[in-house]
C-alpha cells in the first residue's frame, strides 16, 4: 500500500499581491510567492489579520508534488 508523505511547513507572510498570491519567507531568507490565497473563511481571515498589520504565520501543507496554504496563525512573539 503506498500512502503520500505529507508535510506541514509554516512560512511568515510578507505579502498578498493584487491577484492574490501570498509573498512568504523561507527559512534561508529566500522568498516563496507561488502559492494563491486560500478561498474561502480561511483566506479571508489571513487577508484580515495582514490589512490589519498582524504578522501572519501561514501553515502550508505539502503532499505528491502539490502545496496549498491551509492554516494561519498570529505571531505573537514579537
Amino acid at each position: 500500500m503506498d500512502v503520500p508523505n505529507v508535510t506541514r511547513t509554516e512560512y511568515p507572510l510578507l505579502d498578498i499581491s493584487d491577484d492574490d498570491f501570498l509573498s512568504l519567507m523561507l527559512p534561508d531568507g529566500s522568498t516563496k510567492e507561488d502559492l494563491r490565497l486560500p478561498a474561502g473563511e480561511t483566506g479571508d481571515k489571513i487577508r484580515e489579520l495582514f490589512d490589519q498589520g498582524k504578522e501572519v504565520i501561514v501553515g502550508v501543507l505539502s503532499a505528491m508534488g502539490y502545496e496549498e496554504a491551509k492554516s494561519y496563525k498570529e505571531d505573537t512573539t514579537k
